[in-house]
């Protein structure tokens, strides 16, 4: 399990969610959180999965501080045999535990270049792109866009291949609400 109170390093979020929850005034300065994933892939080892974080803090019109972010993360099944049940960060490129999330096993996606072909809101100056907002956060060091695209590029293929997959077999598959 998860703890819900689970965070990274990262500029401050929740500036847009009111007053906080579950005994967290916000906002979180220099937190983003980690809870709740909404896509996992294979990871760099067996034991280790590549995860997507939901959108921060329940709504888009409350979020836009909350970063995308793909985390490396080797969980602890607990089954009828043992096991604890919780997930430990690890690091993206090898897989290793680590003692929490952070750089080494953190990928934040960005889109420069436009590529999506509609704005996210790392395109912006200011968040919900207000210039009464504060700043939007800058974008990944360069050395981190071969991470992110290959993160990216991992994260289609796998859901192309289970399409595909499940249609083949002649199974049906849920999509995620505006996904």
């Amino acid at each position: 399990m998860l703890p819900a109170n689970t965070f990274a390093p990262g500029p401050t979020s929740g500036q847009f969610a009111g007053a906080g929850a579950g005994g967290n005034p916000l906002p979180l300065a220099n937190l983003q959180p980690v809870q709740g994933f909404s896509a996992m892939l294979q990871g760099p080892t067996p034991d280790s999965y590549l995860v997507m974080t939901d959108n921060g803090f329940g709504a888009i019109g409350n979020s836009a501080d909350a970063l995308l972010r793909i985390y490396a993360a080797v969980p602890d099944w607990h089954t009828a045999t043992g096991g604890s049940g919780t997930v430990r960060a690890a690091n993206i490129g090898t897989g290793a535990a680590l003692s929490g999330f952070g750089p080494g096993s953190t990928v934040t996606l960005s889109d420069p270049n436009r590529l999506l072909g509609y704005a996210i809101q790392a395109d912006y100056t200011n968040y919900y792109d207000n210039a009464a907002n504060p700043l939007v956060d800058p974008a990944p060091e360069p050395a981190n866009y071969a991470l992110m695209l290959g993160g990216l590029a991992v994260l289609s293929l796998g859901v192309r291949r289970r399409r595909a997959s499940k249609a083949a077999s002649g199974q049906a598959y849920a999509r995620c609400p505006g996904g």
